[in-house]
């Protein structure tokens, strides 16, 4: 079990439902993230979100994606703790220029990080997808609202499920 008392955390995004912190060792030796709900009490539905993404746990490569660890007590609510890979999120780079070098890797890695949703033709997004950089090869994290689409065009809600693109 992760002792949460020995990090410092910082918001590095915060919306309706969940604040997305990186903590870093009190040494410097390590650093997390940390998805808590904003409410002290939160819905049902948002302490599914949490177990969804939990329980991809195994099928998450940590070559293309921010892989839960546990979940914990923190601040007097259920938090799940997620490997940390380092970066910013994406939409934090949003409205200044990028790098074209930085961008090709983006694409890249989000097309490749697609294989390994098995027949899916592609998969529809409701938000903006998160993006940790991390040396050359991005890594999406595992928390955006999807929606899967096959080849016959029948789609499939899975909530809370891995940021492909």
């Amino acid at each position: 079990m992760t002792e949460l008392s020995r990090f410092a955390f910082e918001v590095l995004r915060k919306d309706e439902h969940f604040i997305l912190y990186r903590g870093r060792n009190k040494d410097g030796s390590s650093q997390i993230l940390l998805r808590s709900p904003t409410s002290q009490h939160p819905t049902l539905q948002n302490i599914k979100r949490l177990e969804q993404a939990y329980s991809l746990k195994e099928e998450l490569d940590p070559a293309w994606a921010v892989r839960p660890i546990e979940f914990a007590w923190h601040w007097d609510r259920t938090v799940l703790v997620l490997e940390d890979p380092g970066g910013v999120p994406l939409d934090q780079l949003i409205g200044q220029p990028l790098d074209l070098a930085f961008s090709l890797r983006i694409a890249i890695s989000l097309l490749s990080a697609g294989r390994y949703l098995p027949g899916a033709t592609h998969a529809r997004e409701r938000a903006s997808p998160r993006v940790h950089q991390s040396g050359p090869t991005p890594q999406t994290s595992p928390y955006r609202r999807r929606t899967l689409v096959n080849a016959r065009g029948t789609g499939v809600d899975l909530g809370e499920a891995p940021t492909l693109s």
